[in-house]
Order: structure tokens, then sequence, then C-alpha cells
């Protein structure tokens, strides 16, 4: 029979483990939003510089200009980068 020191005791293990995992969830969560953030805001300075672009004096061409093709690269990796998260945090709610 256990002693009601060794219930206790699993318990709290239990306790931790699971705050452990809630802290992990929402760090992941955090992260998660604030490269949502990120990408909103590369969207909206990649929207803006067409914009310019297309209704400016001097008419230019979207795909060959290098500053919209940083912020599509920047775009693509913010996206991978959430989608990291995303499966990591998948993998942390299985556990």
């Amino acid at each position: 029979m256990s002693t009601l020191w060794e219930r206790v005791k699993a318990g709290l293990s239990v306790a931790a483990r699971e705050a452990e995992d809630l802290t992990k969830i929402g760090k992941l969560r955090l992260e998660m939003l604030t490269t949502k953030r990120n990408i909103d805001r590369a969207f909206s300075e990649l929207g803006g510089r067409v914009y310019d672009m297309l209704t400016g004096e001097q008419k230019r061409s979207v795909p060959a200009d290098k500053q919209v093709k940083e912020l599509i690269e920047r775009i693509k990796k913010l996206e991978e980068e959430l989608e990291r998260k995303e499966s990591q945090l998948g993998r942390v709610r299985e556990e």
C-alpha cells in the first residue's frame, strides 16, 4: 500500500509535468502570434511598395524590384517559421 507521502509526491510530479506542458504551449502560442504579426507587417509593407510603384509618376516593373523580392522572401521565411511552430505545438499537445 502506498503511503500518503508517495501519493502526494506522485500528484506533484504529474502537476509539474502538466504545468511545464502548459508553459511550452503558451510560449509557442506567443511566438506564433508574433510571427503572424510580422507576416502582416511584411504584407502591408509589400502592398505599400507595390502601390507606390504602380501609381507613381515612373511606373516600374513589380517583379524586377529588388525590395519587392526581399519582402516576398521575408514573408516566405516567416510562413515557414510559423509552420514549424504549429508543428511543435502539435507535438507538445500530443505528449
